[in-house]
C-alpha cells in the first residue's frame, strides 16, 4: 500500500468539489438537503456560552478559537436536527471528553449515555464501553444517536457494521446525526502515523483511492468518503436495512466562522414503523436495495434474476447500474440504457456459503412516480424483478 505525504492536497471543501458531490449523489438517488446555519447564528452565539465550553473542553479540538466553534456548532445543530425531550434515550458514540452529553442530560433533561471504544468494556453508569458496531444496549431502546468527529475514525467494517446496530438500537422515528461526514470527490484514507511499523496495524481501506500520511493530524485513521463509497459502504446498507439516509450540505456556515471545516452532516432515519421490506412491491418492483434468500440445493450453482428495465410514464431513456451481491460479495454488474428484458448471473459453490445465499441487488439510480408522472406513488423503483433461478452447474 503506497503512502503519501502531501498534506491535505487530495482533500477538497471548494465550492466546485462540493457541488459535484452533490450531483453524484443525487445521481445516486441519496437524498440532499440544504442547511442554511446563518438562519441559527444569534441562537447558536448563546448556545455557546454555556459555561461547559469555557472550561477544560475550550482548548479540546485545538487552540484557535474556530475549533471551539466547529466543535459546538456540531453539537448545536445536531440538536436541531434531533430535538431531544425529557422522555427520550440517546447515545453519544465516540464520546471520549465530549461535552454534548452533558448539554443533553442538564438542559434537554435526556437520558444520555457516553460510548467509547477505549471506556472500560460494559455499561457502567451513563458509559459504555464498547465497539461502535457491536453496543451492548437492547433493541429498539434508543432515541437518537449523536456523532461528533467520530464517523471517520471507524476502521475496517466498523462504518457498515454501525449502520447493522442502527437499525438495531433506534426506536420507530429514532435518528443518527452525524456531523460532520467527511465526504469528498476523493475516496482517501488519512493517518498521523509516520511510523511504518506502527502503521502496519492499522486497518486501511484496501479500494481507497489515496492514502496519506499527514503527521501534524496526530489521529490513527480518518476515511474521508467519494459519494460512491459513502453509497457502497453506508447508504446501501441503510436501504438494505430499512433505514432512511438523508445528507445536509452546510451553507453560509461562514456566519459562525470563516475557517470551519463541516460542510456535510449525515443522518440516518428509522421509519415510524420498522419493517422487514426486501425491497420488492406487489407488483414485482423492486427499489434501489433488493434482498432475497436463496437456496443452494446442488455442490454448485448458478444464480440467474430476470429483470426487466421498464421506464415511467413521461420519462427518457435512461443509464441504470446494476450490482449482485451473494453474502455480501459483489460477484457481477450490469449496466443498461436501453428498456427490455434481461438477467444478472454469478456461479456459487455451497461450501463457501452453506445452503443457502443472501442475494442481494443493488441499483441506481431510482425514481418517483409521483415526481415524474404525478401519480399518488412516493416509492423510490429502480427495475422489475421476474423470476429468481437456481440451476446446477455441470461443469
Amino acid at each position: 500500500m503506497k503512502f503519501e505525504e502531501i498534506g491535505w492536497q487530495r482533500i477538497s471543501i471548494e465550492e466546485e468539489a462540493l457541488n459535484a458531490v452533490q450531483r453524484e449523489l443525487r445521481a445516486d438517488g441519496v437524498e440532499v438537503r440544504d442547511l442554511d446555519v446563518s438562519a441559527y447564528a444569534q441562537e447558536f452565539a448563546e448556545f455557546v456560552k454555556q459555561p461547559c465550553y469555557a472550561g477544560e473542553y475550550r482548548f479540546y479540538g485545538g487552540t484557535a478559537d474556530h475549533c471551539l466553534l466547529e466543535k459546538a456548532l456540531e453539537h448545536f445543530l445536531s440538536f436541531k436536527l434531533i430535538n431531544p425531550s425529557r422522555k427520550m434515550t440517546g447515545v453519544d458514540i465516540g464520546s471520549c471528553k465530549s461535552v454534548a452529553p452533558l448539554i443533553l442530560r442538564e438542559v434537554f433533561d435526556c437520558t444520555c449515555y457516553e460510548q467509547d471504544l477505549d471506556y472500560p468494556p460494559g455499561i457502567q453508569g451513563n458509559r459504555i464501553g464498547s465497539s461502535a458496531d457491536h453496543i451492548p444496549l437492547a433493541d429498539h431502546s434508543v432515541d437518537f444517536m449523536t456523532l461528533h468527529c467520530t464517523y471517520e475514525h471507524f476502521e475496517g467494517q466498523a462504518d457498515t457494521g454501525f449502520v447493522r446496530e442502527c437499525a438495531r438500537l433506534l426506536k420507530p422515528n429514532g435518528q443518527v446525526v452525524i456531523a460532520p461526514l467527511y465526504l469528498n470527490p476523493n475516496y482517501v484514507n488519512v493517518t498521523g502515523e509516520v511510523d511504518e511499523q506502527k502503521r502496519a496495524g492499522i486497518t486501511f481501506d484496501g479500494e481507497a483511492s489515496y492514502h496519506c500520511v499527514i503527521p501534524e493530524w496526530k489521529n490513527r485513521f480518518g476515511r474521508h468518503y467519494s459519494p460512491a463509497s459513502l453509497l457502497a459502504r453506508v447508504v446501501t446498507h441503510c436501504w438494505s436495512h430499512g433505514l432512511e439516509p438523508l445528507c445536509y450540505r452546510l451553507r453560509n456556515w461562514q456566519a459562525i466562522h470563516p475557517d470551519l471545516w463541516i460542510r456535510w452532516i449525515f443522518v440516518i432515519g428509522q421509519p415510524e414503523t420498522a419493517s422487514t421490506f426486501v425491497g420488492k412491491y406487489s407488483d414485482n418492483w423492486i427499489g434501489p436495495v433488493f434482498t432475497q434468500t436463496v437456496e443452494i440445493p446442488y455442490p454448485r450453482v448458478e444464480i440467474i434474476l430476470a429483470l426487466e428495465h421498464e421506464l415511467p410514464p413521461g420519462s427518457q431513456y435512461s443509464k441504470v447500474e446494476v450490482e449482485l451481491f451473494i453474502d455480501g460479495h459483489k460477484v457481477a454488474t450490469q449496466k443498461r440504457t436501453e428498456r427490455g428484458p434481461f438477467d444478472i448471473r454469478a456461479r456459487v459453490e455451497r461450501h463457501k456459503t452453506g445452503a443457502t445465499a443472501m442475494v442481494e441487488l443493488r441499483t441506481r439510480p431510482y425514481f418517483v412516480p409521483r415526481l415524474i408522472s404525478g401519480a399518488p406513488d412516493d416509492r423510490k423503483l429502480c427495475l422489475v424483478h421476474r423470476t429468481t433461478t437456481v440451476l446446477p452447474c455441470r461443469d
